[in-house]
């Protein structure tokens, strides 16, 4: 695997309106204590869709040993993340859920 984990989450969660990334968000917490514990991830930041979505994040998910998803309020209301599950759930990966808020 080319990959420890890939992490679902919803890019609200990680980056204002004016795609700044929002600080002290969860997103880059968890990134932070990956890199200091030598985990390799990798996470759409550049926020795929449509034909990208079928290609390179299906291949992502393929290449990482385990599935993690970020649950919040948007993430759980987002089309884009309940494809990743889909994808990570067909091709059997663990899948980690890690509940950020109440939602």
């Amino acid at each position: 695997m080319k990959y420890d984990v890939f992490i679902s989450y919803s890019r609200r969660d990680y980056i204002d309106e004016n795609k700044q990334i929002i600080p002290g968000n969860i997103i880059s917490q968890i990134k932070e204590l990956f890199d200091k514990n030598n985990i390799s991830y990798w996470l759409d930041e550049q926020g795929h869709s449509g034909q990208e979505f079928a290609h390179l994040i299906t291949g992502k998910i393929k290449e990482s040993s385990l599935f993690m998803f970020v649950s919040s309020e948007h993430s759980n209301r987002s089309e884009w993340t309940s494809r990743e599950i889909a994808v990570a759930n067909m091709c059997k990966k663990p899948i980690i859920p890690f509940r950020y808020d109440d939602s």
